[in-house]
């Protein structure tokens, strides 16, 4: 596959705090994503107890040499300059004109200090990971780094990143790079070798790399190929040298892998990564990067030779280009050794055996070979022009003009909504040195600060829609970014924009408070250092990305632990003035933009939906509105309101009280039993008397960390035909500004963000669910949360119009959208038009009420059948007395029936329906392709298929079984062993026909539904695949389910690759909070914890004539299939 051009850097939309920077520094990855989907977290900060004077941070700062900011123009300056001490505290006086009144203002800048400072040398260069090692192999060039990772456990991951990209491509080889990356990975014999071990693999191209990564086990536990205990490292090098360096290339193989291609660019090249490129184009114009995308050109795709395919891998992949990442549960001497031994007979380049020639001359003192040396240096994959094809940066800091820079527009009927993009770039700034660090830290800071103040902006607001301010380094694109994005319903640009114009600016002439700055300080240390905490339990495969990156980017890759103890440090040398000075430098292009000797932006973008041909358009957008909006100054600028910083959000007082009215207490959870305990999983049961079933287990899986899942069955399953749409409205408002007691949303915001609490709300087809995650300190804090939203869930009426305002915008971008729109049309089509299950339609929720929504939510919300499950790093006494304080004061709510409306489960689909297509205009042609049909339910169960039913306590599937089958079949997860099996080997299957076979699809995938309480599910194949293709890909498919024949060797490839992901996942404490949801749920009788430890062995145990019973049960003929095939561009 290739890579995009630029991945989101943003992190998910409920992610409230700043979430930590995976493995140090090198990810260099700061950003706030600012959108519709709302997240917790406010504008200003102050102390409740002293108003921008918080208590100073144990230590010293450094005082370095930094630009001083200026709040107010020189000349006033000059005149009020001055600073007063209060409480050994430094304050700058600035001023602020109102007509012919000068108002005087006051902010922190700094603490003063008696004592010696300490010195702390930021030219110190950093130390690397303990655990790695560098080494290049002199008689090639070739070079590994390995590094000691146990977890998981008996695993390692070997990633070969050859450093060819698309820059290498000549004008008539645009794609020549990706078709390369598909011919050599996927024909390559060597890596066939390792199926079924429980291996993955995959590859990927970008502008200048292409990556080839497996995923093993250390050992083999047997299969058809290979005996058990077979070592896989060697094998997995084996590959790796045969893809890079050995690869046959034959032309059955570019043919097949040249269709593939076109199909991943069939998929790919949708709205968002054609907005994406454009802006590629704008950001990069001055370089060769917007004439050489990785996905290559389609015209040149469909007519190279495959001569010149082979050309292109001749002409650059050797072994000097070549970067081997090996990380994992390996010994770095006998690892170090075994590449070598596979790596070093690889013959060198022409080239780089001219540069050790060179060397060899110049080190006896030849003139000539000195001179010569100069023209052949050594290969430095990362930046060396000198050798690989140029690419020259237009950085914004070397570019001031008075003139300037001319909004480029990018207009298209298909464009949901606009989009405006402001971006300015500079070099990459590699992390070597503590001085490095301490940059790179004021980035972070200044991007946190900022972002915190847009947030409350937007979310509150219907008619704003998203603002994303970011600061990060791109290894695609060779350079470091700056961008500040907007989005907006097209008629409202100008209200968005300027919303974040006066925050800018605000933040580039005033500066941040000192509150706000401890409290994002504050804030990064805590992660930082639960991150540390957590250091011995990063998973190789997450460890792995952060090196390659770290390397590219010519960072210093070090360990958590080390990195932790850096931060502090380094944070005691910031201060205010620091910061804000480093926000006059990062936000200069926007903030000045139109001012003399102002930095030049390096892309203005406005991506504006268009109208088809004859119809008035959209909205009336040119260059130069946009130019005018970018060059607005407000006559004054008005002070903000402060939020107030919560300690806790229930006092000790407050919970005393609502103890005394709801006495806590536990009920019995079995007959007889106030705590059930399972020996095997350690899993533990209890029930509070207000209802509330408590399951939780404790884990060393994240160190310091906790989660919980807060579950209410229902869902949207609840809804009534009379209100549909209700519960998800009501989830959606709750986000976007729900408080409870007397906070405001903005007070909570800023409590969770300071807690470093993750919270999510959100609903399904089956329930309701609040997902939290933070450090175990704050036990107390997450149950009062729950406390209060189970208790005194308060709601916005300006955030429930905000919601239904998101809904009709969603509801928009789904007619736009190739992939939303056919699926739509299929969903539609199955649940016979009922508006619970599509859309739902602006009429639909236009017609629904805040009472009448806040009803229908809070019924669900009730605590008789309410069910926490907690997973995590904890001590279980105080984890019990933690629950039972706080959840048991909740006011008992009963359960309300039904937990499913009945007419759910009878929907008939509308024959006349069965298989559609829709298309979209478009100027490119595009494609896409579903399949759906009845399904048992992860237990087995499905009122539509009752031939398949649990009869005499086991499963029955009208024959006579034996007593060894009934034993089997008996089991509680006998039937979602089953299915997840059927999953595993139907897509297997279907991609080993449609896509090696036919050469039709690049991708295709079949899931099952996870409905696990309503008696009804569905399975779902998406086709992806080319416009002239995708009919019959779909009718293969149909066929490819009808004709299915299950094989032993099928079988047990599934089970060692399904077992390898629960022994993998079962290190995750998010594996856990699913493995406990509905443990003490009654509507899923099957579910118990005793049988969660078997569950590995039933697996293994399944037969070859249980699954194919098991597929009856899924509906598969010409009359039970339905579809719906979306083109575009036709």
């Amino acid at each position: 596959m290739f890579r995009p051009p630029r991945p989101e850097r943003h992190r998910p939309s409920f992610l409230l705090a700043s979430s930590a920077f995976f493995l140090v520094v090198f990810t260099t990855f700061t950003t706030f994503k600012l959108s519709s989907e709302p997240q917790l977290s406010s504008t200003r900060v102050r102390s409740s107890a002293r108003p921008f004077v918080p208590l100073p941070r144990e230590g010293l700062r450094l005082r370095t040499q930094r630009q001083r900011a200026s709040p107010v123009s020189p000349k006033v300056e000059d005149e009020l300059k001055g600073l007063f001490e209060v409480h050994k505290r430094s304050y700058k006086v600035f001023a602020e004109q109102d007509g012919d009144t000068v108002k005087m203002k006051t902010h922190a800048v700094s603490f003063e200090v008696q004592e010696d400072i300490p010195v702390v040398d930021l030219e110190t260069e950093l130390e690397q990971h303990g655990q790695m090692r560098k080494g290049q192999i002199a008689s090639n060039g070739f070079r590994y780094i390995i590094l000691q990772n146990p977890v998981p456990a008996g695993r390692f991951e070997a990633h070969l990143q050859m450093h060819v990209g698309s820059i290498e491509e000549a004008e008539d080889e645009q794609g020549v790079a990706h078709i390369v990356e598909h011919v050599t990975f996927l024909g390559s014999d060597k890596r066939s070798v390792l199926f079924g071990t429980g291996s993955e693999s995959n590859a990927y191209t970008d502008f200048h790399h292409t990556v080839y990564h497996i995923s093993c086990p250390v050992a083999s536990q047997g299969t058809s190929a290979l005996p058990p205990n077979t070592k896989l490292l060697p094998l997995a090098l084996d590959a790796l040298r045969e893809i890079a360096f050995e690869a046959k290339m034959l032309n059955s193989r570019i043919e097949k892998e040249r269709l593939a291609v076109l199909s991943e660019l069939s998929m790919m090249t949708n709205m968002e990564y054609r907005m994406t490129t454009q802006e590629i184009c704008e950001l990069h114009s001055e370089t060769i990067l917007p004439k050489r995308f990785p996905i290559g050109d389609e015209a040149t795709i469909r007519k190279v030779h495959p001569d010149k395919v082979r050309a292109f891998y001749k002409r650059f992949y050797h072994s000097d280009r070549a970067d081997l990442f090996i990380v994992g549960d390996v010994d770095i001497d006998k690892t170090e050794a075994l590449v070598r031994k596979k790596f070093e007979s690889i013959a060198p380049s022409p080239t780089y055996l001219a540069r050790q020639a060179m060397k060899v001359g110049a080190l006896a003192g030849l003139k000539e070979y000195n001179e010569t040396l100069e023209k052949i240096p050594d290969f430095d994959p990362r930046n060396d022009w000198r050798i690989r094809p140029q690419v020259k940066h237009r950085f914004t800091s070397e570019n001031r003009v008075s003139e300037p820079t001319t909004p480029a527009i990018f207009k298209h009927e298909m464009i949901p909504s606009l989009n405006l993009v402001m971006c300015a770039k500079v070099p990459v700034q590699p992390i070597r040195t503590k001085g490095d660090l301490r940059a790179f830290v004021l980035n972070r800071l200044v991007v946190a600060c900022l972002g915190w103040s847009l947030t409350s902006k937007v979310r509150p607001n219907p008619p704003l829609s998203g603002i994303e301010f970011d600061h990060s380094d791109s290894m695609s694109e060779s350079c470091a970014v700056t961008t500040l994005k907007i989005y907006s319903r097209p008629y409202e640009w100008q209200d968005m924009l300027g919303v974040a114009l006066k925050d800018v600016r605000r933040a580039f002439k005033r500066g941040f408070s000192q509150a706000e700055l401890d409290c994002m300080v504050n804030s990064m240390l805590a992660d930082s250092k639960q991150a540390a905490q957590q250091s011995g339990n990063i998973p190789s495969s997450e460890i792995v990305g952060s090196l390659l990156e770290a390397e590219l980017l010519g960072h210093t890759f070090m360990d958590f632990n080390y990195y932790h103890e850096l931060l502090e440090e380094v944070t005691k040398t910031i201060t205010l003035e620091d910061v804000n000075a480093h926000a006059r430098q990062l936000l200069e292009y926007i903030a000045e933009y139109g001012q003399d000797d102002s930095p030049l932006p390096a892309a203005i973008l406005a991506c504006v939906p268009g109208a088809p041909e004859g119809v008035e358009e959209v909205v009336d957008i040119h260059p130069e509105t946009i130019q005018e909006e970018l060059m607005k100054r407000p006559a004054e600028e008005e002070e903000e309101d402060e939020v107030e910083a919560l300690d806790q959000l229930v006092t000790p007082e407050a919970l005393e009280y609502l103890q005394s009215v709801n006495k806590p207490e536990w009920s019995e959870v079995a007959q007889g039993m106030l705590t059930v305990k399972d020996p095997e999983t350690g899993v533990v049961m209890k029930r509070l008397s207000n209802g509330i079933r408590i399951n939780f287990k404790k884990t060393d899986n994240t160190p310091n960390t906790i989660s919980i899942a807060a579950v209410s069955p229902g869902g949207l399953s609840r809804e009534t035909v009379q209100h549909p749409a209700a519960v998800k409205l009501g989830v959606q408002a709750i986000m976007q500004g729900g408080s409870f007691g007397n906070y405001t949303r903005e007070m909570v915001d800023l409590f969770s963000m300071r807690k470093l609490m993750n919270i999510n709300f959100g609903v399904n087809l089956e329930s309701i669910t609040w997902d939290l995650m933070a450090p175990t300190e704050t036990l107390d804090d997450l149950m009062q949360f729950l406390m209060l939203v189970y208790s005194d869930l308060r709601w916005n009426e300006k955030a429930f119009y905000s919601a239904k305002e998101l809904f009709n915008s969603n509801y928009d971008a789904v007619t736009k959208s190739l992939e939303m729109a056919s699926a739509d049309m299929l969903v539609r089509a199955v649940a016979n038009d009922d508006p619970r299950f599509w859309g739902p339609p602006k009429d639909v929720i236009e017609a629904l009420d805040m009472e009448t929504v806040k009803e229908e939510l809070q019924k669900q919300l009730c605590t008789e059948n309410l069910e926490i499950n907690i997973v995590g790093d904890f001590d279980e006494d105080l984890l019990e007395e933690s629950v039972l304080n706080h959840l048991g004061a909740i006011p008992k709510t009963s359960k309300c029936a039904p937990l499913y409306q009945e007419d759910i489960v009878h929907i008939q689909p509308d024959p006349s329906r069965q298989h559609q297509k829709i298309e979209l205009p478009d100027d490119q042609k595009r494609a896409i392709g579903y399949l759906t049909g009845v399904a048992p339910n992860r237990w087995g169960y499905s009122e539509q298929t009752p031939s398949t039913t649990r009869k005499e306590g086991f499963w029955s599937f009208g024959k006579s079984p034996s007593e060894k089958d009934k034993e089997r079949r008996a089991h509680p997860m006998f039937a979602p062993a089953c299915i997840e099996l059927i999953e595993k080997m139907v897509s297997t299957e279907l991609y080993s026909y449609l896509r090696d076979s036919q050469s039709l699809v690049y991708h295709t995938k079949f899931e099952v539904g996870i409905n696990e309480r309503l008696p009804a599910n569905d399975w779902l194949i998406v086709i992806n695949s080319e416009h002239q293709n995708v009919d019959r890909a779909v009718n293969e498919a149909a066929k490819c389910l009808r004709n299915i024949r299950f094989s032993p060797h099928m079988l047990q490839s599934s089970k060692r690759s399904v077992l390898h992901f629960h022994e993998t996942e079962s290190t995750s404490d998010s594996y856990w909070i699913n493995m406990l949801r509905g443990l003490q749920d009654e509507s899923i009788p099957e579910k118990k914890v005793e049988a969660i430890s078997e569950y590995k062995h039933i697996l293994s145990e399944i037969t070859l004539d249980d699954v194919r019973e098991v597929w009856k049960s899924f509906k598969t003929s010409d009359k039970d299939i339905y579809t719906c095939v979306g083109v575009s561009g036709g």
